[in-house]
Formats: structure tokens, sequence, C-alpha cells
């Protein structure tokens, strides 16, 4: 019997209208201040139709994507849960934004062999390298992503970094894109992929 093929997605934090206003209102003014556009809407709404591959199952990991460490504990945990529940599955994981940090997490604590692929999407986290085991890892990233660069240096002052090391680890540079523009699965204006979705690039890693 063919093995079932199952995709997990872990979303990074909420959108900025979902926090408090007070939350609100520092984040627009650091956003005018360093002159990067934030993240308003829910990216989920954006992602939850477009990851969609035949025969396979698509999950997501509900959190209450805040940033507090008991957070991202709590996230973790989640997603274990699922890889166990899934564990006769072939598993690929999503982790976009916050939620790089998440799945990063999750496969240094317990490595799970029916994981066949990671893609990090604009991941925001504060591994440098992977050295432990884990299945291969494709990080997508920009130069241009001002606002998860800042974020980084808010959350993890002392262990950020742009590319992700470790010999199962390919980084993939998407020149000119922000944070909001992976995160809103917005169309690619220059670079190979020029005329794409970031939607279009994870597929195509997903479906190897």
């Amino acid at each position: 019997m063919k093995t079932r093929e199952v995709i997990i997605i872990v979303p990074g934090v909420r959108g900025l209208l979902k926090w408090p206003w007070i939350v609100q209102g520092i984040v627009n003014f650091l956003s005018r201040l360093f002159k990067v556009e934030v993240i308003l809407i829910d990216h989920p709404r954006f992602w939850r139709e477009k990851i969609r591959l035949k025969n396979t199952k698509v999950v997501f990991v509900h959190w209450n994507r805040g940033i507090s460490n008991i957070s991202l504990w709590i996230a973790k945990r989640r997603l274990l849960r699922r890889l166990r529940k899934y564990k006769n599955y072939n598993v690929k994981i999503v982790g976009i934004s916050l939620g790089g940090q998440i799945v990063l997490d999750a496969i240094d604590e317990s490595y799970f062999e029916n994981i066949k692929k990671v893609v990090l999407i604009a991941s925001v986290d504060s591994h440098k390298k992977v050295d432990f085991p884990s299945p291969p890892i494709v990080n997508i990233y920009s130069k241009a992503d001002t606002f998860g660069h800042i974020g980084e240096v808010i959350l993890f002052p002392f262990s950020r970094t742009v590319l992700l090391k470790g010999k199962n680890v390919k980084n993939i540079h998407l020149p000119g894109v922000a944070h909001v523009d992976f995160c809103n699965d917005n169309y690619l204006k220059e670079g190979k992929y020029k005329g794409r979705q970031v939607s279009d690039i994870v597929k195509g890693f997903l479906r190897d």
C-alpha cells in the first residue's frame, strides 16, 4: 500500500490588526522609523489554499502566534503532537516567518525519520547552523527582508543570521522580496522567479 503524505504548515505571528491597539501603535512607529512595511492581515488566509498537492493532506499547526517563549514552547509541543499523529505518513513541513523557529526547535528535539523535507519561508529564527539530524531543508530568504531581520534582532539578538548552515540545507535567495511579500504570497518582481508567486516556488520544492 502506498504511504500517505501530509504537509504540515506552521504559521508565524498573527497580523498586526490582531494585536492590541498599543502594540499596533508601537509597531507602526517602528515601521516608519526603519521604513519597513508591516504585515497587517493574518497571513494564513493567503496560504491556506495555496499549498495543495494531489493526494496530499494539508494541516495547520494552530497556536496563539505570540512572541513569548511560552507561546513558542506551546507551538513546538503542538507541532510534535502533529508529527506523532502522522508518524505513518510521509511528512513535509512548511514554516513561515517565526514558524521557522518552531520547526527547527521541534526537529532538533525529536528526530522523525518520516519527515522528508522542510521548507522555511522568510524564517525568523535563532539557528545559525543545523548541526542535528534533519531531513533536507530549503531555506527561502531575501536580503531585502528588513522586517524579518529586525524581528531577529529583537527576538534573538545574539544568534541571528541570514543564511542557514548545515549539510542538509539549501539556501534560496529571492532578491527584492520584503517580509510582507513572503507572508502575503505576492508576485516576484525580479530574479530567476520573476512573475511567479512565492507559493509556486514552495510547491516546486515540496514536489521534489
